[in-house]
């Protein structure tokens, strides 16, 4: 069934989500934990060295907040084990600084420490700081030992590597920017009942490429702002990977294999947002590999699989249409007019299969009304694939909100 709403979302075409959709999402209970923050895990191409002996800093912006925490370290990809010996939660000050009083430890099994092997992950105790909604926090690691840790490739956050263990002192000597997130993938706060999170499944158009760097102004961040403000109740955690693919690997694994443990599995989500797929016609002539050409109907299969796991979880699936990107010196071999042409045709099937439980065109936002195939000039970061911050507030500005609730 779909709905018209407003002038305002004139651009949007949206679907309403149905009452005879999936079976609803196990009901949650006060104190519960609720993803609040996400980062995923990548394997360790280029991974930060040197981080033996080190303190990581890490600045994260939460969606809603609260006074009970817990993180989340991943070595999911790293070469050999990795071992955490001071562990730090504070409310973020000016740059790599902590606000005075905010320093709290955090503790493994009532232990100050933690060894991670390849493949582990693991949840901490939960740590007592309030802290309202879009708080900034500092994560503060001291790696005693880690050969090549698992990571996120792309952190738009500010994050800082300093020597020796400074993880509980509030400013760092000797800081300098790091560019890579390592270890942290997730922070959960403890909350009401009624609230919940709808988790970002994208590529680099939600990880925030063309946004400015430690601003906070990818569309997640956007939409996570318009939330709280709206007192929805609702959090919005980030499950983007530059240069991920639907169907096949490249930088993380694909989509589809990483759906549950980056998206479905983060606790209390009941929406999920669907923009992935550009980079499945992009990148093979982007990288010389014609045999990883797809078509789009290899993508509308990714997107019912997606739909189908979704649902049998109780979470409804809001799909959004492809951006347009055209002919780039910094992507040279991206665009194509076959990878065009398959860009519309999986548009025209998001806008009017009924597949998804809702969907957002935010091919209608981004595109220039006098040439469709481009971004919008106001929008574009200059690549002719990433908005800017304009695009992005944007993009989470055409967001009904009541998909969401």
């Amino acid at each position: 069934m779909r709905n018209r709403f407003g002038k305002a979302l004139s651009v949007v075409a949206l679907v309403a989500l149905s009452a005879c959709g999936p079976r609803p999402a196990p009901a949650r209970h006060d104190g519960d934990w609720l993803a609040t923050w996400a980062s995923p895990a990548q394997p360790p191409g280029g991974a930060p060295s040197g981080l033996k002996g080190q303190t990581v800093r890490q600045v994260v912006r939460v969606s809603l907040g609260g006074r009970r925490w817990r993180l989340k370290l991943s070595n999911a990809f790293g070469k050999g084990e990795a071992r955490i010996d001071d562990v730090r939660l504070a409310l973020a000050g000016d740059g790599a600084a902590t606000a005075p009083g905010s320093d709290r430890p955090v503790t493994f099994g009532g232990a100050s420490s933690v060894s991670l092997a390849p493949g582990q992950s693991r949840y901490s105790d939960p740590v007592d700081l309030p802290a309202p909604s879009l708080a900034k926090l500092t994560i503060s690691l001291h790696v005693a030992e880690s050969r090549v840790p698992s990571q996120h490739a792309e952190a738009w956050d500010p994050i800082f590597a300093a020597p020796g263990d400074q993880a509980g002192r509030p400013t760092l000597t000797g800081a300098k920017p790091l560019e890579k997130r390592p270890f942290l993938t997730e922070i959960d706060v403890a909350a009401p009942a009624s609230a919940h999170a709808v988790a970002l499944l994208g590529d680099s158009l939600t990880d925030g490429r063309g946004s400015s760097p430690g601003a906070f102004h990818r569309w997640s961040d956007r939409l996570g702002e318009r939330l709280v403000i709206s007192g929805g109740g609702v959090a919005v955690v980030n499950a983007g990977i530059g240069g991920n693919r639907l169907l096949h690997a490249l930088v993380g694994p694909p989509a589809l294999r990483r759906l549950d443990p980056d998206a479905l599995d983060l606790p209390g989500v009941s929406r999920l947002v669907v923009l992935e797929g550009s980079n499945d016609f992009g990148i093979p002539g982007l990288i010389g590999r014609p045999g990883e050409a797809v078509q789009a109907s290899d993508v509308e299969d990714a997107y019912r699989q997606i739909i189908r796991r979704a649902h049998a979880r109780g979470i409804k699936v809001i799909g959004a249409t492809l951006p347009p990107f055209s002919a780039s010196a910094d992507w040279a071999g991206y665009w194509s007019p076959r990878a065009a042409a398959e860009r519309q045709a999986v548009n025209q099937w998001i806008r009017t299969s009924g597949a998804f439980d809702a969907v957002v065109d935010f091919d209608a936002v981004l595109r220039d009304p006098r040439d469709p195939g481009r971004q919008r000039p106001a929008f574009d970061s200059g690549d002719h694939l990433h908005p800017n911050d304009a695009g992005y507030a944007a993009m989470a500005q055409a967001v009904d909100l009541r998909l969401l609730r």
